[in-house]
Formats: structure tokens, sequence, C-alpha cells
């Protein structure tokens, strides 16, 4: 799984390029128009068309296995990647255009996917950090209100809060009254009020009234930077299984392809 990236900016017109998973849709889609229509063709006996069209399916569905292959055996590795081009070569020598088509139709319809669930993640990562408060505005002794940077917030400092706008860190309320929208947290669809002796989360919405409330911790260890961290570690972090795929998946199919060519001649011979 990739991991959240900021939006890159085209180089020859500095429009923003296109997200990944548009490029995979719409290659997926082409993929699959092209298959129908060899089939429709093989259906209707042309078989010079239906092979057209097959081939043209394999082209299109192929172009992301070729680039991710080549960067495999670059890293000596082979992977998913080479095994699902592999069988397509494979299909198409042997004569079987429409069974090769359709296994790249469903390997690039699964990677428009992985795309597009890749695309949501940074999008709502994304959309945290954007919204995330950069200052705060802290009250001083004399009751005056002085605006800093919500890096330098420390436990104990007062800070107030007008509606309408975020709650820079976690706070415990001193004075006022209010509601905070805590969806983007905890999920809750129904604003929580909030009064004196009430925690505020950091990175939820105030929105009705004003309160000041105390810092229970930096802006690095409130329940936002947390979240955020967790949901970094977990995309960086991998599973188990797929370690264990990743440090044998290699060898196996190194082992699986020395059968094969070992076994061959013997299969030719008894033919």
């Amino acid at each position: 799984m990739s991991s959240p990236s900021a939006p890159t900016a085209d180089a020859v017109d500095g429009l923003p390029a296109a997200p990944p998973w548009k490029t995979a849709a719409w290659r997926a889609g082409l993929c699959f128009l092209f298959f129908v229509a060899g089939w429709i063709a093989s259906a209707a006996s042309h078989p010079s068309i239906a092979t057209a069209c097959f081939l043209a399916s394999c082209i299109v569905g192929g172009i992301d296995l070729v680039e991710d292959t080549i960067a495999g055996f670059k890293n000596r590795t082979l992977d998913i990647h080479f095994l699902m081009l592999a069988a397509a070569a494979a299909s198409a020598l042997l004569g079987h255009w429409q069974e090769a088509a359709l296994l790249l139709v469903l390997f690039s319809g699964s990677s428009a996917l992985e795309e597009y669930a890749n695309h949501r993640t940074e999008t709502a990562l994304a959309s945290l950090f954007r919204d995330v408060p950069k200052t705060a505005r802290e009250v001083l002794p004399d009751g005056s209100l002085r605006e800093i940077p919500v890096a330098d917030i420390t436990a104990g400092m007062l800070i107030s809060v007008p509606p309408g706008q975020q709650v820079p860190v976690d706070l415990r309320i001193t004075s006022g009254h209010s509601e905070c929208d805590e969806s983007s947290l905890t999920g809750e669809a129904q604003p929580v009020s909030k009064h004196p002796g009430s925690e505020a989360m950091g990175g939820t919405m105030n929105l009705s009234g004003a309160f000041t409330g105390e810092a229970l911790r930096p802006a690095s260890q409130s329940a936002l930077q947390q979240i955020m961290d967790l949901i970094r570690n977990a995309q960086q972090r991998k599973a188990r299984a797929q370690n264990f795929t990743d440090r044998f998946g290699t060898r196996y199919t190194l082992l699986v392809l020395s059968l094969i060519h070992i076994s061959e001649p013997t299969r030719q011979a008894e033919i």
C-alpha cells in the first residue's frame, strides 16, 4: 500500500497531475471494453477481429504489469506482477488470447480498486493535516490574548478557543460553554456539549460558544496527533503474512520455474 503523499504538479503546464487511481481506472476500463468487443466478435465468428481486440486488451491491461515487473527485476525480486505477466504471456503464446485478456482485465480492475482505496486514505489524511490549527490564542495572566504557534503550547497554558475554530490541543475547559463536533476523531455524529471540567480534544471543531481551557499536553501528544501517527505507522508496517510472502516469494517463484524447466523435457519425451 502506497503511503500518503503531497499533490504533485505537472512539469509542463503547472496543472495538478491526475491521481494514480484515475489512470489505473481508465486503463482497466479500456482493457475491459476491448475484452468485451473481442468476446462479441468471437461470438459473431470473426476470429481475426476478436484476436485484435484481445491483443489490444492485453496491451492496455499489461502496461502497469510490465513497468512493475521491470522495477522488480531491478530490485532482484519476483512478485505477483511477474507471475501475472508470465501467465498472460504464456496464454497468448499458446493462442488463448481470450484467457490472457480476461486475466489482465481482472488484475487491472483489482489494481484500480487498490489505487482508489489508497487515494481515499491519502485524501482523508491530507484533510486532517490541512485542517490542523497552526496557531492558538494564549490567555496571559492579565487576561489579554497572545497568538502563539501551536507547537509552542505546553501543559498548563490557558488557551482561548473562539466559536468556529478547531481546538488546537487537548484542553480541560476552565470557563465557557459550547458544543464540539468530534466526528473527525470519534465518529460521533451529534455535537458534544462542553462545560467547565469537560475535556475538548485537539482537532475537534468548536461550534457555538467561546471557551477557555488548560492545555493537558503538547500538540505532539494530542489525541489527533496520536491517531495520525497510528495511521502512518500502520501504513508503513507490513503484516506478518506480507513479510513472509516478501521474504519467500522470490525464492518460491524461482523454484517453481526451475521445476517446470526440469520437468518439461521429461513430459516431451513421454509424448
